[in-house]
């Protein structure tokens, strides 16, 4: 048996490129803040005025497990609109092979997958046509599930 090997890295590049990218973005966004709160706060703590305080590492603690909450929902939300998708496309397409074929995929505006829903929706319409014409074809759908 011949093992399967990855001949191409972007299979899809419009949502690997755009996902990939959310990814980087949020990275830098954390890197970006937390550089610029240690900047700043060291930069007061070096001055002549605060040299004598201590360093307070409870604040950084505090922001950083602050940005990883929101970093957190903000991956929640835009994995939403992958996971949201394709869940509907399973529930279709296990519907559709019950024999259930007078169904349709609904997707919200922004969410990804439009193209994949508008080829099962099509796909349903037709089978749901050929077995008004001969309805063993539900049967048989229903038999083999």
């Amino acid at each position: 048996m011949q093992e399967y090997r990855r001949k191409q890295f972007l299979t899809n590049k419009k949502y690997q490129l755009k996902y990939t990218s959310i990814i980087i973005l949020a990275m830098l966004l954390i890197a970006v803040v937390i550089g610029v709160t240690i900047y700043r706060d060291f930069s007061q703590l070096l001055s002549a005025q605060y040299i004598t305080e201590p360093v307070s590492w409870d604040k950084y603690a505090v922001r950083i497990v602050f940005l990883l909450v929101t970093v957190f929902f903000i991956g929640i939300f835009f994995s939403h609109k992958i996971i949201g998708p394709l869940n509907r496309l399973e529930v279709m397409l296990r519907e559709m092979n019950s024999g259930q074929f007078d169904g349709s995929i609904k997707l919200r505006t922004g969410d990804d997958f439009r193209k994949l829903s508008e080829e099962i929706n099509n796909l349903a319409s037709k089978l749901k046509f050929i077995s008004e014409k001969h309805p063993q074809i539900k049967d048989d759908f229903k038999n083999e599930s």
